[in-house]
């Protein structure tokens, strides 16, 4: 019985565990390292918008332009803080995926090819 034991409850353990890493947590990767790269580009819009008000500075009207750069300046943090909040989130994600894929899912894989071994042990001894 301990045979049979080693002999299917090992591969089977591994394969669930494979076909779990390609089926659900490859995608699950590959989105949240998608959004992280993804989350920058609306930041290097609004710098690239705040540089431009410096061409747009006028020494003739400063009251205009200093508030024009007040604006520009409050989108801009808003626009880091959501990208930064963005980038967070997906990275915590990321990170999240790949804990349960080179932690958890050996692990239990481990336990149940024990467990399944103990209650072979116990049965034919």
């Amino acid at each position: 019985m301990l045979g049979l034991t080693v002999a299917y409850a090992l591969p089977l353990a591994l394969l669930a565990s494979q076909l779990l890493t390609e089926r659900y947590l490859e995608p699950l990767r590959a989105s949240n390292a998608q959004r992280i790269e993804e989350a920058g580009a609306p930041l290097e819009d609004a710098t690239e918008r705040l540089l431009g008000v410096r061409e747009r500075l006028s020494l003739l009207d400063p009251g205009r332009s200093l508030d024009e750069l007040q604006q520009e300046t409050r989108r801009l943090v808003a626009v880091a803080s959501e990208t930064i909040w963005e980038r967070t989130q997906a990275f915590l994600a990321y990170v999240l995926v790949l804990a349960v894929e080179l932690l958890l899912l050996p692990f239990l894989s481990a336990w149940l090819i024990v467990k399944v071994l103990g209650a072979a042990a116990r049965e034919g001894g």
